[in-house]
């Protein structure tokens, strides 16, 4: 989700298919020299981009184990500031966890290809579903719900309802090492066919995605090579991590 187009260096972390996410509480504000220093470069940056940005909230990672991981609401223009100036990661510890599903149907697994106009890995291709994680996960007991997040991205995205989702499994946390950014890789099942699945991409008023393709399991490895650099790293390494690909995804 936060990815760019540089090669990224992946670390794969499994964990359990009951994986729990708790929001502990929020981070205190920053010291006024560091908060001046924030607002300076995002005021560049906005300055900088032709469509304004929106300064919501993301989750950043916190502590993680195989069935727990915990993080806290941060502002999104920590995050940018910190992408900006690494030293500011001393004093904001952003390290932002969104989710990534790898949906799988009777004939192959979903790709998107991204809009020109996304501001994340414009034109490559990625596993679909996929979309950061924010307040609207969060439930009154404190926990985060990635499974529901993940759910309501593929409607958006594809068109596809999320009753058509027959199975829904955590499987793996992957790390980006040097942006510090964090996703969880959810497996999907659903019996919808292919050209439905298109046709409801394609009747659908979303267009993060540009087109939508099922590779089937059989022509994955051709899939990748052919894309290439066009391919997100995230979604390679997540197929490499279901063992669909193999591939030093680390």
């Amino acid at each position: 989700m936060f990815q760019n187009q540089r090669r990224a260096m992946l670390k794969l972390h499994p964990l359990d298919a009951d994986l729990v996410i708790e929001a502990v509480a929020d981070v205190p504000e920053p010291p006024l020299e560091i908060e001046r220093r924030i607002e300076s470069i995002w005021c560049a940056e906005q300055a900088r981009r032709s469509t304004p940005m929106f300064n919501g909230e993301l989750f950043s990672l916190l502590t993680q184990s195989r069935d727990r991981l915990t993080g806290r609401f941060v502002e999104y223009r920590w995050f940018v500031a910190q992408q900006r100036a690494p030293e500011l990661f001393e004093h904001l510890r952003v390290r932002p966890l969104a989710v990534s599903g790898l949906l799988v149907g009777p004939d192959g697994v979903v790709f998107g290809e991204r809009s020109m106009s996304s501001t994340q890995d414009p034109g490559r291709w990625e596993l679909a579903p996929s979309g950061g994680l924010d307040r609207s996960c969060l439930r009154g007991d404190g926990s985060v719900d990635c499974v529901a997040k993940l759910l309501e991205e593929l409607v958006e995205e594809t068109g596809c309802p999320a009753t058509a989702v027959t199975a829904c499994e955590p499987f793996v946390l992957v790390e980006d090492v040097e942006s510090r950014v964090f996703d969880i890789g959810v497996a999907l099942r659903t019996e919808l066919r292919g050209p439905e699945i298109v046709k409801r991409h394609r009747d659908s008023s979303n267009r993060e995605y540009t087109a939508l393709e099922l590779v089937p399991l059989a022509e994955l490895a051709d899939f990748v090579t052919r894309r290439s650099s066009g391919l997100v790293d995230i979604s390679r390494a997540l197929l490499a991590a279901r063992g669909l690909l193999i591939d030093a995804a680390t």
